[in-house]
């Protein structure tokens, strides 16, 4: 069989479409092709799934709305799928960032409203200088001789 007209002969043998010569053709070869076999068997698996769907179901297309809300559940499947290990990053960055911020809010209200803790003016220390005596006798010129006691 041809790769142009495999999926094609395939298709219209399930269905029971061909005249009994092409039939024939197509069972000679099936007897000596696994491969052939292996898709004849596919075809016919979708074949029984869509002869479980009533002609109805294929007349009109489900609402607009539908189609959205399924798109969008089998992208949130993927996703979740795809992340399931990885959930628990987010939710211990986000608590992180509470307790930090919660601290934070915490000391700066309790600096600003703890009682008695105004700063009270402090008198300015009494510095006196003092310095050793030098050795009698020895004194800068241009200064008198200290006195020392």
């Amino acid at each position: 069989m041809s790769a142009e007209s495999h999926d094609t002969q395939l298709g219209a043998y399930v269905l029971g479409t061909l005249d009994p010569g092409e039939r024939r053709d197509i069972d000679a070869h099936l007897a000596g092709c696994a491969t052939c076999r292996a898709d004849l068997a596919a075809l016919e698996a979708v074949k029984d799934v869509l002869d479980d769907i009533p002609p109805e179901a294929l007349l009109h297309g489900p609402p607009d709305a539908d189609l959205v809300l399924q798109r969008t559940l089998r992208q949130v499947r993927v996703e979740a799928a795809a992340g399931a290990g990885r959930r628990w990053v987010p939710a211990v960055a986000a608590a992180a960032v509470l307790l930090a911020g919660a601290l934070g809010a915490g000391v700066a209200v309790g600096r600003g409203t703890a009682p008695g803790t105004e700063a009270l003016p402090t008198p300015a220390p009494t510095v006196t200088a003092s310095a050793p005596c030098p050795a009698p006798g020895w004194a800068p010129r241009s200064t008198p001789a200290p006195t020392c006691g």
